[in-house]
């Protein structure tokens, strides 16, 4: 499902917001150059490795198999959103479930990156985001993972 267009300012290409759902055809990001690196000159995830990542993520359980989340590639890493036009609002009327199943797709990306040896950042609700609906902001590098949710 393709999304809305935004501007990646290291490479001048549109880079798209994706769902990412189990079973799928996954598209990948335009905006993503294999082994870049990041805006801190630390290395970055492959497109190949990121979708990887994403995919572990969408394999995380649900509130009624919803998957109300959005991953978009950005330079710095994935940014998580919640998509409320898949929320629940007879069942869930304030979004709970909703944030709950995107804090388990958030860990499974964490536990997937930890697995592959990459050191993660987590912003949790990042400021200065223009958007209200993102959850969290995951910036990848190189380093020691994770090791607890390697394993």
């Amino acid at each position: 499902m393709h999304g809305q267009r935004k501007k990646c300012a290291r490479h001048a290409t549109a880079a798209r917001v994706f769902r990412w759902s189990w079973g799928s055809t996954a598209r990948r990001a335009r905006c993503l150059g294999t082994s870049c690196a990041n805006s801190d000159g630390m290395a970055s995830p492959s497109r190949t490795e990121l979708h990887a990542l994403v995919t572990a993520a969408t394999r995380a359980p649900s509130s009624h198999n919803t998957q109300p989340w959005l991953f978009r590639f950005s330079s710095d890493g994935i940014e998580l959103s919640a998509d409320r036009a898949r929320g629940l609002p007879v069942n869930d009327p304030l979004d709970r479930e909703l944030t709950i199943s995107c804090g388990a797709a958030l860990f499974n990306l964490r536990a997937a990156a930890a697995r592959a040896n990459w050191h993660v950042d987590v912003a949790l609700r990042p400021e200065g985001s223009d958007d209200a609906d993102v959850l969290a902001r995951v910036r990848l590098g190189h380093g020691t993972g994770e090791a607890p949710l390697a394993r």
